[in-house]
């Protein structure tokens, strides 16, 4: 079932959970001003085992001052939203940008029953975007980071794997080797370290292995179409 239309939640009494028990896979697009990651946390679908969440943005639309609100989940819905969608908990993190002619940043949380949460943003370029593709693609990788860092329910994530690829005709800067590096270490910092960490890009960083190797056991890194063990 698809539904094509403008969500408004102003003024909705947004009480009580919908449950939906025998839905298995649930997949739902959003391309409003506002994500509807709210209206998520309000139905729960305990049997299902694949939980997709997209949301379509414009270039212009997506904050570079560090900003959480309309890229992914709140702290607080995505506290309901992975006690609704799994009942397992998240062992397994994997933060994924492509950049073609939409930018594309996936964010995938695989719990130990192997049910998977993934947060989807797509960013489409606009001929006359005030905002570079650089700032775009920087923007992005530091939201899904901090999100992987400030989301509550994640402290048994032992696994981070990171998959970049951007091509230097959408933007010349390479992977961001020290918003990597602050989160493995802010977990570390946290009592709650990563067990192993895989890198996987393009054009592989020098010296990248060796800032990791301090606040993780394994560290493996991989340039992109090389043989990646999962």
């Amino acid at each position: 079932m698809e539904i094509t239309a403008r969500i408004l939640l102003e003024g909705v009494a947004q009480r009580g959970v919908v449950v939906l028990p025998n839905v298995q896979t649930f997949s739902l697009l959003m391309n409003d001003e506002e994500p509807a990651y709210e209206l998520v946390a309000h139905i729960s679908c305990p049997s299902a085992s694949n939980t997709s969440l997209t949301h379509e943005k414009n270039s212009d639309d997506i904050p570079t001052n560090q900003d959480l609100r309309y890229a992914f989940p709140t702290a607080t819905s995505w506290d309901a939203i992975v006690r609704q969608y799994t009942t397992g908990p998240v062992e397994a993190i994997s933060l994924e940008i492509v950049g073609q002619i939409i930018l594309t940043c996936t964010l995938t949380f695989r719990s130990s029953n192997a049910t998977t949460i993934q947060l989807e943003l797509l960013v489409g370029d606009e001929d006359d975007s005030d905002t570079s593709p650089e700032e775009v693609v920087r923007g992005v990788f530091y939201q899904a980071s901090r999100a992987i860092r400030d989301y509550p329910l994640l402290h048994n994530a032992k696994h981070l794997r990171i998959r970049y690829r951007v091509p230097p005709l959408i933007c010349d800067e390479p992977i961001n080797v020290a918003a990597i590096v602050e989160l493995v270490e802010s977990r570390h910092r946290r009592g709650i370290p990563f067990e192993r960490v895989t890198v996987h890009t393009e054009g592989l960083p020098a010296g990248i292995r060796e800032l990791l190797e301090p606040w993780v056991s394994v560290v493996e890194c991989y340039e992109l179409y090389q043989h990646l063990v999962v």
